[in-house]
């Protein structure tokens, strides 16, 4: 027993670690979901890995210390220390309480007062602990008659008093996503701790060689942690809000004691019921099967609940954290529980000896029970960031009571019938957990109207009622927050004429009013698509920004659920798609939840946000190779001539440039083997044209050009809103590639937008010249909603389709390239072969 409990984590003092070992499929994947993109994920996956060097370096120690210690100690030294480190981890038990976990959870202008009262609590706890321990420490003395042993109880009674020094600065470096420092500190801890136990041994100190080192190491924490974070307690106790804290510490706590519960009652059950002989090899079997996984979660769980805490207010980006924590543990965890259990009877008797042979079966069963472990993991911690423990409670206290009855059901089938029924009940009990309980906390959470603000809404079919709308919808659009170009009713209406009405749409265009005023717009066309309806943004139907037109004088998100709902039942359409809507937009939240069913195409949308530091400041943040490449390539083309950039304000040479752009992407596409299905349409070139005439006090479609003397060498075409210029389409003559014109053009487009005070929106795309420029990453999603059964199938198909599109890509770049070789001369040979035989013929 005390095997497993040497290097455990004492009371607060230390902290597993897990690694993400992921291989290049899987990251590969997550590139392609645009996961990596997004700020904070990769601090979250840093973490990880810092927490996993942690464990790697604590469990290689603790397994040198456990083998020499079993070589030194006696039975009798063991069975001491195990009595004294069994009384300590129950009593610790109580530490492990959630008091910490709030001051994480708290806004920043709360977090102080917060961290005071949870401060205080931490002292009462810690100190009654201590006195309680002690009481226990004289009782067993007293009984045992044995002064040694009470000594050594007491003794670790004082480990307590290390949490309350240290926890709220540990806190808080979970709050500013530094786990770095904590798993340091906790692997300098613990193999501290596991090489004085092992010096001590050799020097012939029994038991007290596993004790003292716990007492001896408990500074390093202390001062590790307190030398982490600057925060310091004010000299006065504080309580204010002790009421919250406790009932979140409560639930926490309840949880704790049925974890802890449901890690012991199978070894009572399988001891008391089938001896133990049987608990042994069961013993053996859930330790070894189990063991790293634990530990993995176990540290998954702390980096995972900072990193939702983050945004806990925002529903949003908290529903989609979660979903990405999930999708990261899922990728680290499971094919580590697959890889040890399928390499179980090969590894097994080699590591552990023949002897244990017969505990394979068994290990292989308490291996897959870990399958649902991490999502349940991270739902749990969603759980806890959104203060509702008590729910977990609940299903704990289920879970607890189903593994009673199914091991004594099962252990009338010996342990392998105990193992089975731990592999049933986990896996539908925490399948079940990590799939409803979020959920219901989300639902519970999706904000709805109050009846006074509920919006009556109504459908613009034709196009007299749309230019009817035009000074509502301008009104709504000057209004909203950073709203796009895209938004606005010229674009919209420009899209109509040109492009829609040619193509046979059909306007739907929904509008939600309050108290008589617009304050949602949503502007659609519907278009036939084989045997179903699919509503789609209006405008050049091509790739800008499309999401919904929303006042902030309401409640964004909850408006686009009501007005989804609408489009459900009043449009007449089976699918609904929003093509492409930024995750920070209005009501995302509500787009990216559909009732029959949803396809999502996520890509990045990087863009510039200029520090009030200026260009020099930008300018010097790039990396020395962009800089130094970019003003060599400058001067070799001032050699060619004389350099402009300007804006084109003539509707003439728009137009004549428009078509030049059009020309040469069109010329590039076919060289590099691409394809597009908007560039080469007549209606988007009078779409451009079109809106170059709506042009108005510095808002509308723009063009930038470089010329060398008189000569075009590259054009922009984009969009300016007042917030933001959006890039379309960059174009460049092949003849002057050499050059880079097309990075001189995008440094020169930056540099007015930095002067003009301007978001420089990339948009959509993962385009590698994008990522040198670049310094913000927002993802951006196609949405395709179902609004109806024969849309849900459709949408079903769809998704199908896409994981084997998927599949086959990540196929393609796994295979080596010498195979390629191969492959391709191979092609080549059977492509020669049939045009020889065609000739001959």
């Amino acid at each position: 027993m005390v095997f497993g409990l040497l290097g455990k984590r004492v009371g607060g003092l230390g902290a597993d670690g897990a690694r993400s070992w992921s291989s290049s499929m899987w990251q590969l994947m997550l590139q392609r979901r645009g996961v990596l993109h997004v700020p904070g994920v990769k601090n979250f996956i840093k973490n990880l890995c810092s927490m996993g060097g942690a464990q790697i370096a604590i469990r290689l120690s603790r397994v040198l210390t456990t083998v020499l210690l079993a070589r030194i100690l006696t039975p009798l030294d063991f069975g001491l220390a195990a009595i004294v480190v069994t009384v300590y981890e129950l009593v610790s038990l109580c530490t492990r309480n959630g008091i910490s976990a709030k001051v994480v959870q708290a806004n920043a202008d709360e977090a102080d007062a917060v961290a005071h009262t949870a401060l205080t609590l931490t002292w009462i706890v810690c100190g009654s602990l201590l006195a309680f321990q002690t009481v226990i420490a004289v009782l067993i003395g007293y009984v045992r008659g044995d002064a040694q042993i009470a000594l050594a109880i007491g003794l670790m009674g004082l480990i307590y008093l290390a949490t309350p020094l240290s926890s709220m600065q540990a806190a808080f470096m979970q709050r500013d996503g530094r786990l770095g420092r904590i798993a340091i500190t906790s692997a300098v801890q613990v193999i501290t701790d596991n090489i004085l136990s092992a010096g001590l041994a050799l020097l012939g100190f029994g038991m007290w060689a596993i004790i003292l080192p716990k007492l001896l190491v408990a500074p390093i924490w202390v001062i590790g942690l307190r030398t982490g974070h600057a925060w310091r307690p004010r000299s006065d106790w504080s309580l204010t809000g002790w009421r919250e804290i406790a009932q979140f510490s409560r639930s926490v706590l309840g949880v704790e004691f049925l974890t802890t519960l449901q890690s012991n009652i199978d070894y009572l059950i399988v001891g008391t019921v089938l001896g133990v002989e049987a608990l042994g090899v069961y013993y053996f079997a859930f330790n070894a099967g189990l063991g790293i996984t634990l530990g993995l979660l176990n540290s998954f769980a702390t980096a995972v609940y900072a990193y939702l805490c983050e945004v806990r207010s925002d529903q949003r980006a908290l529903k989609w954290r979660y979903h990405t924590s999930a999708l990261i543990v899922g990728i680290a965890i499971v094919p580590l529980v697959l890889l040890q259990t399928s390499l179980a009877p090969i590894y097994v008797p080699i590591v552990f000896g023949a002897k244990w042979e017969p505990a394979i079966p068994v290990l292989m069963l308490i291996c897959l029970s870990a399958l649902p472990r991490p999502f349940a993991v991270v739902g749990t911690q969603f759980l806890r960031a959104v203060g509702r423990p008590d729910l977990e409670l609940r299903w704990q206290g289920a879970l607890t009571c189903l593994l009673v009855v199914g091991m004594l059901v099962g252990s009338n089938f010996g342990i392998v019938g105990v193992a089975a029924a731990v592999l049933s009940v986990q896996g539908v009990v925490l399948s079940a957990y990590a799939l409803i309980a979020p959920r219901l906390v989300l639902k519970a959470q999706t904000a709805t109207l109050p009846r006074e603000e509920r919006l009556d809404f109504s459908l613009v079919t034709n196009l007299s009622e749309l230019q009817a709308l035009e000074p509502e919808w301008k009104a709504l659009w000057a209004q909203a927050h950073e709203p796009y170009l895209s938004q606005s009713y010229a674009w919209c209406l420009t899209g109509w004429l040109t492009t829609a009405q040619l193509r046979q749409r059909k306007l739907c265009v929904v509008v939600g009013r309050h108290n008589e005023r617009v304050v949602l717009i949503w502007p659609m066309a519907l278009r036939r698509r084989g045997p179903i309806w699919e509503a789609i943004g209006l405008g050049s139907e091509s790739t800008e920004y499309n999401a919904l037109l929303v006042s902030t004088e309401i409640d964004e998100r909850a408006a686009v659920a009501h007005a989804l709902r609408f489009v459900r039942h009043n449009v007449g359409c089976d699918i609904a798609t929003v093509p492409f809507a930024r995750h920070d937009a209005a009501g995302f939240a509500a787009l990216a939840s559909g009732r029959w069913g949803r396809r999502t195409h996520q890509l990045p949308a990087p863009f510039v946000r200029f520090s009030t530091e200026g260009w020099d400041a930008y300018w010097k943040s790039r990396s020395a190779n962009l800089r130094a490449g970019l003003a060599r390539r400058r001067r070799r083309l001032a050699e060619r001539g004389r350099i402009v950039s300007r804006w084109i304000e003539d509707d003439a040479e728009f137009a004549k440039l428009v078509d030049w752009s059009l020309a040469h992407k069109t010329a590039w596409m076919k060289r590099h083997n691409l394809e597009n299905d908007f560039l080469q349409t007549a209606e988007y070139r009078r779409f451009l044209l079109a809106m170059r005439s709506q042009r108005q006090a510095g808002i509308g479609l723009v063009m930038f050009a470089l010329f060398v003397d008189d000569t075009p060498v590259a054009v922009k075409i984009g969009c300016l809103d007042g917030t933001r210029y959006e890039g379309f389409i960059t174009t460049y003559d092949e003849a002057w590639s050499a050059f880079s014109p097309g990075q001189i053009i995008l440094a020169d487009c930056l540099a007015y937008c930095c002067a003009q005070g301007l978001i420089y929106d990339f948009r959509i795309g993962e385009e590698s010249y994008k990522k040198p420029w670049a310094t913000d990453f927002t993802p951006a999603s196609r949405i395709s909603l179902a609004t109806g059964p024969r849309g849900a199938v459709m949408l079903a198909a769809m998704c199908g389709a896409d994981v084997v599109d998927r599949l086959i890509c990540l196929l393609r770049q796994s295979i080596p390239k010498a195979w390629k070789r191969r492959f391709q001369r191979v092609a080549d040979y059977a492509s020669f072969a049939r045009v020889t035989t065609a000739r001959r013929a």
